[in-house]
């Protein structure tokens, strides 16, 4: 389902959040959604000749739109209440942009679930040996190949690496993007720095300053998921549930996995502010009292919470192995380059242009990323040479170098391959 044909009303049940959860009647919703298209058609038109290795996100796309289209005139006048719709409307396509499955016409499947996300990476996982609980330490590179050393001492040696570290590991790892912890303090970005954990996965030797550069200056936004079960579904039957807002910070969206799949649960996106606040939280009973007072502004007058069984909730920022949620990075081509000798590739959400901050993303970098690793080995078989490396080689450590500054890079779940 694309994005402009989820966002019918009979798709979602939107309350409005600045006037006591008074549900907005059938017409404001359509008006806001014909306002929607609009500007999804005018976006995605504008994608057409974006630049190839320049970095387009739909929200990004949205605004250019909308500026475009209020100059030509072309936009039509909303009432206030229909203006608070249309910028929900906004939010949740760009959630779905990022969290969902986006098409090459530039369409957005509903939010992927959690356990719709684990069967696609268990699928690409068939046949691969998957290490699990092999935390990487060091990545270092040689004329003669690479070697992979894991934090138990285990070196794997292999010709070429494809690091599919997420962006926020990357810039906190020494000789990535940043060279040590009192850099770390510097970091410019959106999803809070925990200056508890260790930096990441140390680069030997460290690459070349202008991707170090970009890694440092481009960010990571911030988002987190909490995760309602309940003993039976008593909200509405749309696909979206939400509370709108005069802006999109202060909108609440729920996908309510129920009516995919039948399960009684509801998923509550949070961003910005209200994700960091979601990782303090302590104890399961302050966390139902958030997701339950959360979840109240999005439910129509007259229905009532019942029955809450499980609160789960993400913890994306102090999560050693993500650190933050979504790539924001704006020079794609840069930091998907390989380095100049053609041993060490890249792959991430990061990565890739037009799906930056993407689930196909992601996929579609790690693709590109298989066939940059197979045309360098054709070319070494061909007699072409590696180019000289970036950065003059350095030694491998010695095996019993101590690891102080060594992090858990590895994943320790298919979801966070």
């Amino acid at each position: 389902m694309g994005l402009a044909a989820a966002a019918g009303p009979g798709d979602v049940c939107l309350c409005d959040g600045e006037s006591g959860n008074t549900e907005f009647a059938p017409e404001q919703v359509a008006a806001a959604a014909g306002a929607f298209e609009l500007l999804l058609e005018e976006a995605l038109t504008l994608r057409e000749s974006w630049p190839e290795g320049k970095a387009w996100s739909l929200l990004g796309g949205v605004h250019r739109a909308k500026d475009q289209l209020d100059e030509a005139g072309e936009l039509p006048l909303l009432s206030l209440a229909e203006q608070r719709v249309l910028t929900w409307l906004v939010g949740r396509a760009a959630a779905a942009w990022m969290h969902g499955a986006c098409l090459e016409d530039g369409a957005a499947a509903v939010y992927l679930g959690h356990e719709a996300k684990q069967r696609i990476y268990e699928a690409l996982a068939t046949g691969l040996d998957v290490r699990y609980g092999a935390p990487v330490a060091a990545i270092v590179r040689s004329p003669g190949g690479c070697v992979v050393r894991l934090e138990g001492g285990e070196e794997l040696r292999c010709d070429r690496v494809v690091c599919a570290l997420p962006l926020g590991v990357l810039k906190q790892s020494p000789g990535a993007g940043v060279t040590g912890l009192a850099e770390i303090s510097q970091d410019r970005n959106q999803a809070p720095i925990h200056y508890d954990l260790p930096p990441g996965p140390r680069f030997a030797p460290p690459l070349p300053p202008p991707r170090r550069k970009e890694l440092r200056a481009c960010e990571v936004a911030h988002a987190n998921v909490f995760r309602l079960r309940f003993l039976r579904a008593f909200w509405p039957s749309a696909i979206m549930l939400g509370s709108c807002a005069d802006s999109a910070a202060r909108c609440v969206y729920v996908f309510n996995e129920h009516a995919l799949t039948g399960e009684p649960v509801l998923s509550l996106l949070l961003s910005g502010s209200d994700a960091v606040a979601l990782e303090s939280i302590q104890g399961e009973d302050e966390a139902r009292a958030v997701a339950t007072a959360a979840l109240r502004a999005v439910l129509p007058k007259g229905c009532e919470i019942q029955s809450l069984v499980s609160v789960e909730r993400s913890y994306w920022a102090r999560d050693p192995f993500a650190r933050g949620a979504v790539s924001l990075a704006d020079r794609a081509e840069l930091l998907a380059t390989p380095t100049a000798d053609m041993r060490l590739f890249f792959a991430g959400d990061y990565a890739s242009g037009r799906h930056r901050g993407t689930l196909d993303g992601a996929l579609l970098s790690g693709e590109a990323a298989a066939a940059q690793v197979m045309e360098a080995i054709h070319d070494a078989g061909q007699g072409a040479g590696a180019v000289p490396s970036e950065a003059s080689p350095q030694p491998a450590e010695p095996a019993g170098q101590p690891t102080r500054e060594a992090h858990p890079a590895s994943r320790r779940r298919l979801s966070k391959l």
